[in-house]
Order: C-alpha cells, then structure tokens, then sequence
C-alpha cells in the first residue's frame, strides 16, 4: 500500500476530533482543559492539511478558525495543565 498523505491526515484528524468529543461529553475531560485544546489543535492541524491538499477551503477556514480560537485560548489561560 502506498503512503498517502491525504487519507492519513483526513482519517487521524476525524477520529482525533471525534475522541476529544466524545471524553468531554462523557466529562472525562473539562473542554477549557488543556488536554482537550491540544487534542483539538492537533486535529484541526490535520484537517488543515487535509483541506489544503483536497482544496477544501472553506473546510480550511473552519478548523483555521479553531486554532485560533484554541491557541488563544491557551495563552489566555496560561497554558493549562494537561488536565
């Protein structure tokens, strides 16, 4: 099988998304935590690259948007605990 960039990025950022989801909604993690804001920086990173490389760029925008959001987020909060 051939390394693909797109089908790893899409796929790793989707259930990175999705596991961030699901251990707030069950509250395993706080969503102000840093654990869960680097997790979703992480996946948003990946859909990121995955838009570019699909030329989906409202896509783009969105998980862009949530960086933003999520680094600010951090910095404002001092960089949280991990917790």
């Amino acid at each position: 099988m051939e390394f693909d960039v797109t089908f790893l990025t899409g796929w790793c950022g989707a259930l990175l998304v999705l596991a961030a989801f699901y251990v707030t909604v069950v509250k395993a993690w706080d969503p102000g935590s840093g654990r869960y804001l680097g997790v979703s920086n992480i996946a948003a990173g990946l859909l990121i690259v995955n838009a570019a490389l699909n030329e989906a760029y409202p896509f783009l925008v969105v998980n862009a948007a949530l960086v933003v959001v999520t680094v600010y987020t951090l910095v404002r909060k001092g960089l949280p605990k991990w917790r």
